[in-house]
């Protein structure tokens, strides 16, 4: 050390081969840590964090890399079949159609919408979703609405160009068959709001809002004359 270097300017051998001690086996993070108290800190811990580190590994070469661990999950039960299996993950855009027959799966499917800008696309969860659809001259309106993770509430608003049209709502577990849940009367324009408890007055008196699948349908409204059917659900 030079005469003009202070012990302030310098790391002590003492405290080098403490930290090296305590740091074999690991590699820090070269970024500082967002460390406080603030209600924007990252790490709010009780104690002061300096650093982050992770366990390394060295070939037969002294190259460094980092550890992998497996995770493996089971279900111990697996309603008494065997032999156990581990249970695979499968990604969210999975349709049911692709979920092999007798698999030990495990998967959180989400209704998302996607937008593009330019070459990024988003993906957000679906919260809310829309529809509307006028029909031909003199013809029904059908829409078929799946409703996965939607059903808060459902509302309908079908509006006839001329004359007047009758409005009806079936639900289906399958997208094959269905139950009519609700007839509304033939009219110009008719508004229906649904939500948890709010029951069909068909045969079947009960919310449209506990099954998968939604069918709605304008009848015909005369000759010459369009319905309009605009649904909103969240």
């Amino acid at each position: 050390m030079s005469q003009s270097q202070t012990k302030a300017d310098r790391i002590p051998d003492s405290i080098k081969t403490k930290a090296a001690l305590v740091l074999a086996g690991y590699d820090r993070m070269r970024k500082g840590l967002d460390f406080g108290n603030q209600s924007t800190n990252c790490f709010d811990f009780e104690e002061a964090l300096a650093f982050v580190c992770s366990p390394v590994v060295h070939d037969d070469k002294g190259r460094k890399g980092l550890v992998a661990s497996p995770v493996y999950m089971m279900d111990p039960c697996q309603l008494g079949v065997s032999p156990l299996k581990t249970q695979t993950l499968f990604p969210t855009n999975t349709v049911a159609s692709g979920l092999p027959d007798g698999a030990a799966a495990a998967a959180v499917f989400q209704v998302r919408y996607a937008s593009q800008t330019g070459n990024a696309l988003f993906l957000s969860d679906l919260m809310l979703a829309g529809i509307t659809q006028t029909s031909a001259l003199n013809a029904a309106n059908t829409v078929t609405l799946d409703l996965r993770g939607l059903n808060q509430t459902l509302d309908i608003i079908m509006t006839a160009s001329a004359g007047t049209a009758t409005v009806t709502i079936s639900a289906s577990i399958d997208n094959v068959t269905f139950f009519q849940l609700d007839s509304l009367v033939a009219a110009a324009t008719t508004v229906k709001h649904y939500n948890n408890t709010t029951v069909g007055a068909s045969t079947y008196a009960i919310s449209p809002l506990s099954w998968r699948y939604v069918k709605v349908v304008a009848g015909t409204a005369g000759v010459g004359n369009t319905t309009t059917l605009t649904m909103s659900m969240k």
